[in-house]
């Protein structure tokens, strides 16, 4: 076989070649895209949509749909409208040669102008190339390396981040004014504005979420109270009930709730060691719920002794609310001892009259005087006489009966009857009435009883006014105890009885938690989460719920679905806010090194080759938590429902304070 040698011309001419059939297709690709314009713009729009509200299932549907129509039309003999806007690029083109062949072979001698079919086929032919253009963007961020750390460290290094973490309190005011302002001209809202994130976009929660419950922690200093406001004064704007408890006792928090609750014209009750205003924490519901009422706040040593006393203490304050005694602590420590009970029961007594048939004395005509004085000579005739008795009523028979087992006991059977009662429930009762009269004999225990123009807190709830219980828990620990359990399980009960006939929305901050909070009163608020009772459960840190008695800490957790979390100190529980807060899927970058020598020594530099490969990160790593400071904190929305992704249901928040520019409010 012999081999030509290729001539320099003939390289030359194939170059040339080359060259023109890129020019046509290139040209030919040109004059498609053209005469395609309308339907390649709108597909890039559709694209830009699709990928933008994650709708590509609607897309999908879209593809079919029109798929079917397309070629309905084309079999029907209309596919010449679909070219129509072959006009554009023979507007552009100077062939007049091309336009004639194009008119005479396509649009059978016809210039080319657009109809409403036309734009029919457009619009089907955008939703076709939407679906490649869709699939091939996916395809290429699919490829994509993105790190969220690096996305966050690029952010961390821009201008408006900087300017945002400087000038965050000022932001936060202006925007408030923007938001109070939009609240005024509304009867009520669903808009909870907490305040801005990293990048000064607003950050919202809905009013809806806080009735799944609210874990707020931060330490002294964190800003955590003033943060909370931001609730308060939605539902100030909602007309709600509010109650809360301040376990520091704060005169500073007293008037910064008062501020807010007289910018927006409402009534605020304070209740406080200071102050004359009482509360009885059994004067709403039945002697049922007023007797969990009492036993929920107690300490129990055993399971037995409570169960032992319970039925006894429900018998005693049904006979209270019989008897028109104040349903109160001070009666209900009384009446809970049987001595008492049974002076009450045996007084009760009632008149009655009975005829009887007796013999009556009656004069003798006759003088049949006995001198001596031995002889009965009186005359005696059977007549019909009212006789008045004294007897038990059955209402004192009833309680007789159920305190004593007899329904009937005679005076001189009363020391007898004490004296064989049950000793072990005495004991007990003895141990209940201390605890009882601990609180009543104290400085402040004149704050429980029942007076004219006292707090109730059913009134408060319906008229929509507010309540704040403000003790120092360092200095009234066992009072504060007692009084936080009371009044969540007051509220609960409220909530539960006139909830049922009207609506009545109340919202409630639980500022030092750890102070009251028990299994019990947890169980009371998971309970009440499909009621109209938003809970607020504020506490320092969560490992002081480990030191109640029990550790209480995942029923709390399990409790809220709204997650608050501000500046702790101790790194355990910055590793175990940062884990309830989540983890997310990430990208993880590893980089070849080179070691070069030059002349400052050798050195390691990245080389162009790494490798990349799938991980789970924090959303906000542990350290975080440890650098937060006074008004930054972290949210997780575990109630925000599908509508919003992972990312936004999790965020850093610089909070607004709602005591500022009161003057804007309603």
């Amino acid at each position: 076989m012999v081999f030509k040698p290729v001539s320099n011309e003939q390289n030359s001419d194939d170059a040339m070649l080359n060259v023109i059939g890129i020019v046509v297709i290139v040209a030919a690709a040109g004059f498609l895209f053209l005469s395609f314009l309308p339907s390649a713009l709108l597909a890039l729009l559709l694209m830009f949509l699709t990928v933008r509200f994650d709708k590509k299932h609607w897309l999908n549907y879209g593809v079919i749909i029109s798929a079917l129509i397309l070629i309905a039309m084309v079999y029907f003999g209309t596919w010449q409208e679909m070219v129509q806007f072959v006009s554009i690029p023979l507007s552009i083109l100077p062939f007049k040669q091309v336009n004639t062949f194009l008119v005479e072979n396509i649009n059978n001698g016809k210039e080319f102008t657009p109809t409403i079919t036309t734009y029919v086929y457009t619009i089907l032919l955008s939703i076709l190339i939407a679906r490649v253009l869709v699939y091939f963007n996916l395809r290429f961020q699919s490829r994509l390396v993105n790190s969220k750390k690096d996305e966050e460290r690029e952010q961390k290094g821009t201008a408006k981040y900087k300017k945002i973490s400087e000038n965050w309190i000022k932001i936060n005011n202006k925007k408030q004014k923007s938001w109070r302002k939009k609240q005024a001209k509304k009867e009520s809202t669903d808009d909870v504005f907490l305040g801005i994130d990293r990048l000064g976009e607003n950050v919202h929660v809905t009013y809806k979420e806080l009735k799944q419950h609210v874990l707020a922690t931060g330490t002294t200093g964190s800003g955590k109270t003033t943060a909370l406001y931001s609730m308060l004064e939605t539902a100030l704007v909602n007309k709600n009930g509010f109650v809360m408890i301040d376990g520091k006792g704060d005169p500073e928090t007293i008037e910064q709730v008062q501020s807010l609750f007289s910018a927006y014209g409402r009534k605020l009750h304070v209740f406080h060691s200071s102050k004359n205003l009482t509360y009885n924490p059994f004067k709403n519901g039945g002697y049922t719920a007023a007797t969990n009422h009492l036993f929920n706040a107690l300490d129990w040593s055993e399971q037995f002794y409570k169960n032992t006393t319970k039925e006894h203490t429900q018998n005693v304050i049904a006979f209270i609310d019989e008897y028109g005694y104040t349903r109160d602590m001070k009666h209900i420590s009384k009446f809970l001892e049987l001595e008492h009970l049974l002076n009450i029961l045996l007084k009760d007594t009632e008149t009655y009259e009975k005829t009887e048939i007796q013999k009556v004395k009656i004069e003798s005509t006759e003088d049949n005087e006995d001198k001596l004085g031995v002889l009965d000579n009186a005359e005696y005739e059977e007549q019909e006489v009212t006789v008045q008795y004294e007897a038990l009523t059955e209402r004192a028979k009833k309680h007789l009966q159920r305190f004593f087992g007899r329904d009937d006991i005679q005076e001189e059977d009363k020391e007898d009857v004490l004296k064989n009662a049950n000793k072990e429930l005495k004991k007990i009762i003895k141990g209940m009435t201390s605890q009882l009269n601990y609180l009543i004999e104290s400085e402040i225990g004149y704050l429980f009883e029942e007076k004219e123009g006292g707090i109730d807190l059913a009134e408060i709830i319906k008229n929509g006014e507010g309540v704040i219980f403000s003790l120092n828990a360092m200095s009234y620990d066992d009072f504060i105890k007692r009084l936080g359990r009371f009044i969540i399980d007051d509220v609960s009960t409220i909530i539960q009885e006139i909830g049922q006939h009207e609506k009545n929305d109340v919202l409630a901050i639980f500022d030092e938690f750890d102070a009251y909070g028990n299994e019990r009163i947890t169980d009371i608020l998971a309970r009440s989460r499909s009621a109209n009772f938003r809970a607020v459960i504020s506490l320092q840190s969560l490992s002081q719920l480990s030191s109640m008695g029990g550790d209480i800490t995942q029923k709390v957790i399990d409790t809220c679905n709204t997650y608050l979390f501000g500046m702790t100190n101790d790194p355990k529980n910055a590793e175990y806010l940062a884990n309830l807060i989540g983890t997310r899927e990430d990208e993880e970058q590893t980089f070849m090194t080179k070691d070069i020598l030059t002349g400052m020594g050798r050195v390691d530099y990245k080389s162009d080759y790494g490798t990349t490969r799938r991980t789970r990160n924090y959303y906000f790593h542990p350290d975080i938590f440890k650098e937060l400071d006074k008004g930054k904190f972290i949210i997780r929305r575990k109630a925000a429902g599908d509508k919003i992704d992972e990312e936004e249901k999790r965020s850093f928040i610089y909070f607004r304070n709602p005591v500022n520019d009161l003057k804007e409010a309603n």
